[in-house]
């Protein structure tokens, strides 16, 4: 399927409402990241509906952030390509520790991240990382 991450889901009634399940999982281990459960009465569907999908939608970048972070940490920086170095360099930034200073300055000013940054700007915060390795 080529995906990282999946998003999957239920409906199920239970009387006059029903129960949605949606879960966030890692496509490679079948690992569950995240799960939650909605409990919907069926009149008021149409109403909460856009509040549903703006819930999920709001937890589902920090969920899937916080895995590759984890994903990330547990690699060889050899094995690393050039997206993620950028982002093993981001989270040693927003670690804010003097040991975190050297690794981050380290992953902005690898070669292979250099032309990631310049043909696809997008990836990087503004300034881009190389701009907070102070």
């Amino acid at each position: 399927m080529g995906a990282r991450y999946l998003v999957t889901g239920s409906v199920r009634p239970t009387g006059k409402d029903f129960r949605l399940t949606v879960n966030l999982i890692e496509a490679e281990t079948g690992l569950n990241l995240w799960s939650h459960r909605y409990q919907i009465d069926f009149s008021k569907f149409l109403d909460t509906q856009d509040e549903i999908s703006a819930s999920i939608v709001s937890v589902l970048d920090p969920e899937i952030e916080r895995a590759e972070q984890t994903r990330l940490r547990t690699r060889e920086v050899k094995d690393l390509d050039s997206w993620e170095l950028i982002r093993r360099g981001i989270w040693h930034t927003y670690k804010f520790t003097e040991e975190d200073a050297a690794p981050r300055a380290r992953a902005s000013r690898r070669p292979s991240a250099a032309p990631l940054a310049q043909a696809k700007p997008a990836y990087t915060s503004p300034g881009g990382i190389s701009g907070m390795s102070g």
